[in-house]
């Protein structure tokens, strides 16, 4: 994207500002985007019962206003609002007399996450995004985009609209509790702990019988000693459990499993 470094900006609020001097600013950018050829796009995301809502509004003068509502269960709040910005630009792209496209968001760190280089878990969605605006960009120069920060307790009245309509579903997830997400991942731990118990005290008995220091027949049995155990969870993307086990120098076990990420997506048509 670094032939296109100039069309596409950041707008981020002045921390030394007053709250009313963004919002001022956030009002006279729709009167001054007021044309046919502007996708005004403002987004917000919500999590409720593991169940996470996107929505985008479009507005474009002359036109009806657009609304696309997705549901995801068990994301991360930074993806869902990175989705709904993905979601908004696609829509905006879809329509042929667009030429410049607003992004006005209260999550600009996901934004700004669309132009990041370096590797990131939400890498697929950036590259999605970014193809899209590379084929906005070369259907003229003068097609652009701009990205304009709006926190959440600024209430603006175009944000607020939004915001309440991402916090007015009330879904429940349709599959039983002991297959989310939160239950795998403790089940896979509890199997793990409890094969390295089995595998511990069947070494242990084993050991104590045969093994003596220095081959000495009348010492006592020597007995391992039991030094800790490391137990890391990686759950953000994939849901790795790795349970290590350390005891003598020269015994070293590990155990993982792998839990693969359940993902639901339905799509309500735009209205």
């Amino acid at each position: 994207m670094d032939i296109f470094s100039d069309r596409f900006s950041f707008n981020l609020v002045n921390k030394i500002e007053k709250d009313n001097f963004r919002t001022q600013e956030l009002n006279d950018l729709v009167l001054q985007n007021s044309s046919p050829n502007t996708a005004l796009i403002i987004t917000d995301a919500s999590i409720k019962n593991d169940i996470a809502t996107s929505i985008a509004h479009i507005h474009q003068a002359n036109l009806p206003l657009i609304k696309t509502v997705h549901h995801a269960v068990f994301i991360t709040s930074l993806e869902v609002e990175l989705f709904a910005i993905r979601c908004g630009i696609n829509q905006a792209c879809h329509k042929e007399n667009v030429s410049k496209i607003i992004i006005i968001t209260d999550s600009i760190h996901a934004a700004k996450l669309i132009f990041n280089s370096s590797l990131h878990p939400f890498q697929s969605h950036s590259v999605a995004i970014l193809s899209k605006l590379r084929q906005f960009f070369n259907k003229s120069q003068d097609n652009s985009i701009e990205f304009w920060e709006c926190p959440s307790h600024l209430k603006w009245r175009f944000h607020k609209d939004v915001n309440k309509d991402s916090k007015s579903f009330n879904l429940t997830p349709s599959f039983s509790y002991k297959i989310s997400w939160d239950y795998c991942k403790k089940s896979d731990c509890d199997d793990i702990i409890k094969q390295w118990k089995m595998t511990f005290c069947h070494i242990q008995v084993h050991l104590s019988k045969k093994l003596h220091p220095r081959g000495d027949a009348t010492s006592e049995p020597y007995k391992p000693t039991f030094h800790g155990a490391h137990l890391s969870r990686n759950t953000s993307y994939g849901g790795a459990a790795t349970l290590q086990i350390f005891r003598l120098p020269w015994w070293r076990y590990s155990y993982s499993t792998q839990s693969s990420m359940m993902e639901l997506l339905l799509s309500v048509s735009p209205h």
